[in-house]
């Protein structure tokens, strides 16, 4: 579907000389990913709006896509597939924190943000076939993945302060980034 799309568009581009047929390919590869995101987004907005969790939706866009754009992790093989999986994820991420109550003790709730940071510091960033990072870049993600969990911690710690249920998507957010990691290197 979203490859279907992503090729009549670059079609166009191509037919009105808007783009070179030499990167039909990169274009290609392109624009399917923003039509992916598009749809994805739009998806997991229309979820949040509906079952009122407009604040988990707002973690999602500020923890985990950045946090998952640096780290790598587990990608699907299909650009459908990965809208079902991602769609998927998320709605059980929205129902776990509306079901699971908030952390009651800052030491215990501290140190599984903590636990979950340093997996995902441990593992990230991770390649893959379609993302080869230079030496370079893979240094620039790890420091910018060093980054990203410390202001996230220190955001955990601030809601927890504030009492603020939002704490309890951040700690979920960060523990998917972990999972996604832990799933593509046991995949290899």
């Amino acid at each position: 579907m979203f490859s279907n799309w992503a090729e009549d568009i670059v079609f166009i581009l191509i037919k009105n000389k808007i783009i070179s047929i030499d990167e039909r390919d990169v274009y290609l590869y392109g624009t399917e990913v923003v039509l992916l995101n598009i749809c994805l987004l739009i998806i997991i907005s229309t979820v949040s709006f509906a079952f009122d969790a407009v604040l988990h939706l707002v973690a999602f866009v500020i923890v985990f896509i950045p946090l998952r754009s640096f780290a790598g992790g587990y990608h699907a093989k299909t650009s459908e597939l990965c809208m079902v999986l991602s769609t998927v994820i998320y709605t059980i991420s929205l129902f776990a924190v509306k079901i699971l109550p908030m952390f009651d003790n800052l030491i215990l709730s501290g140190i599984v943000v903590l636990i979950l940071c340093l997996i995902v510091l441990f593992l990230a960033p991770q390649t893959s076939m379609n993302n080869e990072l230079s030496n370079r870049q893979f240094r620039r993600n790890k420091y910018i993945v060093r980054i990203l969990l410390a202001l996230y911690f220190a955001l955990f710690i601030l809601c927890y302060l504030l009492g603020h249920e939002v704490m309890s998507s951040i700690t979920i957010f960060i523990g998917l980034v972990g999972v996604l990691l832990v799933v593509k290197k046991s995949k290899g």
